[in-house]
Parts: structure tokens; sequence; C-alpha cells
């Protein structure tokens, strides 16, 4: 029994996944309520389990909804940009790149707004809607419009009535306050995965100290309240692992049976382009054999270089 305590103490459920802990964590409930002499630790257990894996689906959801207002925010801000270098035309034609006028929209040009991310896309929104309300006079209306214009009652912040800035600051509040609620969700889940491996542990010590000095059958049928088998991962097949082994030695036997054959293919092919090297050489080069009425036969193994040698001894002319 103290090597069962010994087991749950130095494992600890921390390390154990969500979904292994839940199937136990049942499996440990049902237990419970089954065993009379055990059956007042399931209420507290039930309680910590539902405040845990109960609560799991609308965590889920406040995620999910975080993860829908990120990509929202990411498409306001780069539709932002869009129109900045789209209307920066517009703001050039109407004052020059060297006025003072652009400068107070673009002082370091469009790549700061091209660069923008959410953490510096405010200062440079605070920026442009100053320039704007200061100078909007001498543009365009629809300039103004697609920055300035107030989002419709109701309208949908997340929808395209209204300038972009008013719908990126509504979308950019919405995602920050569900950031601090999946932060506080997530707190909110941490605690109470604590508060169940809590309430496990003191059923663990509780049901060891109470059959510590019994029989071995009573020892054995308070081990049966922990079906130790569900923390643990499952063990792989010894056929199915047999098999991917088998697999992997094919798979490498062919990859080194080709590279093999690719070696043999570049062998030969560096042999041909040899021959045909060889083959080019030889035909520039003509080979006469040795006739003595032209005057061509070798004098002590060595072609002569200056003319033939008559019978006489005398040079031919």
């Amino acid at each position: 029994m103290i090597r069962f305590v010994l087991f749950f103490l130095e494992r600890y459920f921390g390390r154990v996944a969500d979904d292994r802990f839940e199937r136990f964590c049942a499996a440990h409930i049902t237990s419970l309520v089954a065993h009379p002499r055990f059956a007042n630790l399931a209420p507290p257990t039930q309680m910590a389990y539902d405040d845990y894996f109960g609560a799991r689906a609308g965590q889920d959801k406040i995620e999910t909804k975080r993860l829908g207002l990120t990509q929202a925010v990411q498409l306001k801000l780069e539709e932002f940009q869009s129109l900045v270098s789209r209307h920066a035309g517009a703001i050039a034609s109407r004052w020059g790149k060297d006025s003072l006028e652009y400068r107070r929209f673009y002082p370091n040009g469009l790549s700061e707004y091209r660069n923008a991310n959410l953490q510096s896309v405010g200062t440079l929104m605070e920026r442009y809607t100053e320039g704007l309300q200061e100078l909007g006079k001498h543009l365009p209306d629809h300039v103004i419009a697609d920055f300035l214009a107030p989002i419709p009652t109701d309208a949908d912040p997340n929808g395209t009535e209204g300038g972009i800035i008013p719908r990126f600051r509504a979308v950019r509040a919405t995602h920050l306050a569900a950031k601090g609620g999946v932060e506080e969700s997530r707190r909110q889940r941490t605690g109470n995965r604590n508060a169940l491996e809590h309430q496990i542990m003191e059923n663990v010590l509780t049901v060891a100290l109470a059959v510590l000095r019994e029989d071995k059958e009573s020892k054995g049928q308070a081990l049966r309240l922990f079906p130790q088998n569900l923390l643990s991962k499952p063990k792989r097949d010894k056929k199915e692992g047999e098999e991917t082994g088998k697999a992997k030695k094919a798979a490498k036997k062919e990859t080194a049976a080709k590279k093999t054959e690719e070696a043999a293919e570049q062998e030969a092919a560096a042999e041909a382009t040899e021959t045909t090297v060889v083959a080019e050489a030889t035909e520039g080069t003509e080979t006469t054999a040795p006739d003595p009425a032209r005057g061509n036969v070798p004098v002590n193994g060595a072609a002569e270089s200056a003319g033939a040698v008559e019978d006489d001894g005398t040079l031919a002319g």
C-alpha cells in the first residue's frame, strides 16, 4: 500500500493529459459510489470533477471567440494600411511630397504604415486622425469618410459600414476584452484542475490510512478504487510496432537502392562523356602509314624531319 501511495505522490496528476485524467476520475468516482465504506468521498470528488471538466466547453468557446476577434483585428489593420497607401496620392497631389502638409501625415514615409502592428498602429491612427481634422477640408470628402465616418447605430463594427479607424477601435476593444476573459478563464481552469488533483490525493491518503493495517484482500479492494492503468499512456501493439519497423527498414533499403542506381547512372554518363571526348580528339589527328615512295619511312626508329634518304646516302631534294 505504501508503494501505491508513493506512485501517486511521485507521479502527480499534472503530468497526465486531460483525456486520460477524465477517464480515471470518472471511473474513480463510480468506484467510490459503489463502495459503502468510502462513498462519502464521492460527492466532493464529483463536485471538483464538474468544476473542471464541466466548465471546459464554456472555456473552449471563449478561446474560439478570441481567435476569431484576433483575425478580425488583423484584417482591419490591413484595411487601414491599404487606405493609407491609396490616399497618399491625393495628399501628395494637393500639397506635394516635400510639403509640411504631406509630412503631417507621412513624416517617415509610407513604410512606417506598412510595417505597423497592433502595438504601434494606435499611435499612427491618432496622427492620421489629427491630420484629417486639421487639413481634411482641403481633401475630397471620400478620403475623410474612408477614415473617420462614424459607424451607424445598428451596424456591426466588424462589417464595412463606417470609417476604418472607428471600426478598428471598436473591434480592438472587443478583442482586448476577450483576451482578458481568456486569461481569467485559464487561471480559473488551472485552479479547478489543482482542486481536483488535491481531492484525488486526499482520497488516496484517506483510503491508504484506512486499510494500512488490514489484510491483503482489503488492500486489493482499496487499490481497485484507483484504476492506475487509465493514467498511463496506451502501449503500442507489438505486432503494429514490428510492422512499422519492417516498413522503415524497407524504406531505407529502397532509398539506398535508388542512391546506388543514381550513382551508377552518373558514372556511366561520365564514362560516355570521356569516350566521346577521346573519339573527337582522335578524329582531329590524321595518321599516315609508312610509304617508301613518299619518303616518309622512319630512320633509326624516328621519322625524318627534313625529308627522305636515298639508297646512296644522299638527302633527296
